[in-house]
């Protein structure tokens, strides 16, 4: 009997534990579910996913942002600043922007960059905090038309965009000398950067802007979008350079993947540009594409979903703390793409 009563107690409390467990992992799904928060300030909240039009792509944009301590010391009030995508491109849509953690605060630099902050009372020796920030974009193969109502930032020299320099003008000059309207007055200028810069990966003049590549012509991407910029802000018409990626086979093919197949875009960074016209709005210009045919294909319209911009004024991550001197903290960044299952 007592034998009996053991045994049937022992069932009992596996049956208690197994209660908990299910208790546990049911606590747990709802923390994690709980733990998104959802802010995409000033933006159209009614708008939702099956509003989009699926004759265009619809994907994930998923950052992933690993901070470590590495010292052997606790560092307290852990404060990470990071770029955020932007709400609307011309040819892109932000549908919906999810953080694992909410954001203390959310501001706007120079070029409508959005800036979130993130805040963690501490880091323990060796521990590893996780930011994860998801981006539901869909990328059109027409211009949304969008028109800026303040467009005076965009004619102004600035970092690596010398459009106040003297041989920056003088070039402007005798490319646009000519032409009646921006449009024609950008096209000309499109057409001189893609044909005299020499695209170089290894020159060691990449990554230097516009007035190294008008003097030196060669660098890569962004010395192509840089000029672009800088000579039409040089001929009073609006222009920005677009951070972001692209597929390097120019048409979107490398995206076309399987529903909730991600792939990771760390080597697909790219840089264009957008010029502005009061009737078209901002047009997209990626010379760096055109360049090896000497085409006009990416002049005023990206004719596949290859392009995904991501923000308008490239700010590194920023990070301050209460902790030894030196370099105790490490970061790991990832950008993936995530193939969403209602994509055509």
């Amino acid at each position: 009997m007592a034998a009996s009563y053991r045994k049937g107690s022992f069932f009992v409390f596996k049956r208690f534990i197994f209660i908990k467990i299910i208790a546990l992992i049911i606590a747990l799904l709802f923390t994690i579910s709980t733990n998104v928060y959802a802010v995409v300030p000033g933006y159209d909240s009614n708008k939702t996913i099956e509003q989009a039009n699926l004759a265009d792509d619809v994907f994930t944009l998923q950052t992933k942002i690993d901070i470590k301590n590495n010292s052997n010391n606790t560092i307290n009030n852990v404060k990470v600043n990071l770029s955020l995508l932007g709400i609307d491109d011309s040819f892109q849509e932000l549908l919906k922007e999810e953080f694992s953690k909410k954001p203390t605060q959310i501001g706007e630099k120079q070029y409508h960059a959005r800036v979130a902050t993130f805040s963690f009372d501490s880091l323990e020796p060796k521990q590893t905090k996780t930011l994860v920030i998801e981006n539901v974009i869909n990328i059109h193969s027409k211009n949304n038309g969008i028109v800026e109502e303040d467009i005076l930032e965009y004619l102004e020299p600035a970092n690596k965009i010398e459009s106040d320099h003297p041989d920056i003008i003088k070039q402007a000059q005798a490319l646009t000398n000519n032409l009646d309207n921006d449009y024609e007055k950008a096209k000309s200028i499109y057409a001189f950067v893609r044909d005299n810069i020499n695209y170089d990966l290894q020159s060691p003049y990449r990554n230097k802007g516009a007035l190294s590549a008008f003097v030196t012509q060669e660098g890569v991407c962004e010395e192509y979008a840089s000029l672009f910029v800088a000579l039409c802000r040089a001929s009073e018409i609006p222009a920005r350079i677009v951070n972001g990626f692209a597929d390097p086979k120019a048409n979107g093919e490398t995206w076309n993947k399987s529903a909730n197949e991600a792939l990771s875009l760390n080597q697909y960074r790219h840089s264009w540009a957008e010029f502005y016209t009061e009737d078209k709005g901002w047009l997209p210009a990626d010379p760096t594409f055109d360049s090896p045919n000497k085409g006009m294909k990416y002049f005023g319209s990206i004719p596949y979903p290859s392009h995904i911009a991501q923000n308008y004024h490239d700010l590194p991550l920023q990070l301050s703390y209460q902790g030894p001197r030196g370099l105790p903290l490490e970061v790991n960044w990832d950008n993936k793409m995530i193939f969403n299952k209602f994509v055509n």
